[in-house]
């Protein structure tokens, strides 16, 4: 595995990365939340299709869920599919939002058909893990997978701690590259794989 800092700073930035590198087809976000990310990535990427994946559910699995659920009720996750829904109607543009889980998400696409995946889910390492394996083979070839909170700041720093382990571990096994996405501000920061050609 090698380790290197990304050629652009926070990840509102992928876009455009992926833009310039022509991968403007199809992609997916696991865990969406409110689409804070997915309606602001989505307005700045020329992508065809956008699929947004979260149970929108209180899951007995999700370790220390109210803290991962930012300006959340973890007891009415209905509440945050709705806004989901009006941010990502307010885009304009074809998307997809499937309730359910990751592992159920996958099962619903077909081999080596995306252009990007950005993995923002349950952040437990045995979670983390699962969702790269998942997703990596939905990768076109010269396709991206990236995720959120690898380098957490401040009180979000446990993140961390549970996502490198599974992502290093991950790009070892496959002598793959892991590039970190600095960001500018106090916020966590994103990392991205490219799957060669």
């Amino acid at each position: 595995m090698l380790l290197n800092k990304a050629e652009f700073n926070d990840r509102d930035n992928l876009p455009e990365f992926l833009n310039e590198l022509g991968l403007t087809g199809r992609a997916v976000e696991i865990g969406t939340h409110q689409a804070d990310f997915a309606s602001l990535f989505y307005r700045k990427w020329k992508g065809q299709h956008l699929t947004c994946v979260d149970p929108w559910a209180t899951m007995s699995e999700y370790y220390d869920q109210s803290k991962c659920l930012w300006n959340s009720d973890p007891d009415n996750r209905d509440k945050d599919y709705a806004i989901a829904k009006q941010k990502m109607d307010e885009v304009g543009k074809p998307y997809r939002m499937l309730k359910m889980t990751s592992l159920e998400a996958s099962k619903r696409h077909d081999l080596h058909e995306l252009d990007f995946v950005y993995l923002d889910g349950n952040h437990e390492y045995r979670w983390v893990r699962q969702d790269l394996f998942l997703w990596w083979d939905h990768l076109k070839p010269g396709g991206v997978l990236a995720g959120h909170d690898i380098i957490c700041p401040g009180e979000d720093a446990g993140w961390g701690k549970e996502i490198q382990p599974a992502v290093f571990e991950f790009a070892t096994e496959r002598s793959l590259t892991v590039n970190l996405i600095v960001e500018s501000k106090w916020l966590p920061w994103s990392y991205y794989i490219k799957k060669e050609s």
